[in-house]
Parts: structure tokens; C-alpha cells; sequence
């Protein structure tokens, strides 16, 4: 008895698909793995950025404390004057005096060196 070459294919233990193509359940576990992946990086995203804020606070503060520092020791002074009349008045002083490239957007400077967060970020 001979048996054609493809005789195998024909008892397959299933019912036969002519499309090759992938089926519901496998589209459904791609997707989960898929959604899975994209939530985890999100989150891993938020807390980076958490991060980020929180060091840059921290810079911000000891940048701030260290021009004024500076300030203090070259003048003889315990007072930042004012320049200007708003909220970076006295950031202003240490930016004129070339201690500080610009104001900062996370602080106010009191004038006796104390900081005051000037938003949300750094509370």
C-alpha cells in the first residue's frame, strides 16, 4: 500500500484552518502583554519625573543658598538689598552681582537668605 507523500497532514488531530492566521484568544493575550508593557512604563515614567523635580529643588535651594553666601561674605552684609520691587527683587541683586545667571523659577529669596517656594514643585 502506498500512501501519498501529504497523507499525514490529512489525520490531524484538530480542525483544519485554511488561514494560517493567528486566532481571538492569541490576539487577546498579545494585546494584555502589549497593555501590560505600556502601563508599566508609564508608571516607571511618572516616577522618574518625581524624581527629577525633587533633585532639582534641591539644587535650586543649595544654588540659591551659595550665591547668597557669597553675597553676604563679599559685602560684610546680613541684608540682600532689593532691585526692583517684585517677587525675584532680591534674586535680581545676585543676578547684578554676577553670582546668579538668572532668577529662580522655584524659589523666592527672602532678604535675609531664606527661601520661600514660589509654586508647587518644591513644597
Amino acid at each position: 500500500m502506498t500512501t501519498s507523500p501529504d497523507a499525514h497532514l490529512a489525520r490531524s488531530n484538530g480542525p483544519r484552518r485554511s488561514d494560517p492566521g493567528i486566532t481571538a484568544l492569541e490576539a487577546v493575550a498579545g494585546i494584555t502583554v502589549i497593555a501590560t508593557i505600556v502601563a508599566l512604563a508609564v508608571w516607571a515614567s511618572f516616577q522618574f519625573a518625581g524624581q527629577g523635580t525633587g533633585r532639582a529643588c534641591g539644587a535650586d535651594a543649595r544654588m540659591l543658598a551659595t550665591a547668597t553666601d557669597v553675597y553676604f561674605a563679599r559685602t560684610g552684609s546680613t541684608v540682600l538689598p532689593a532691585t526692583g520691587d517684585d517677587h525675584d527683587r532680591y534674586e535680581r541683586t545676585l543676578v547684578e552681582a554676577e553670582l546668579l545667571g538668572d532668577t529662580s523659577v522655584r524659589f523666592d529669596l527672602q532678604p535675609d537668605g531664606g527661601l520661600v517656594p514660589s509654586g508647587d514643585d518644591c513644597e
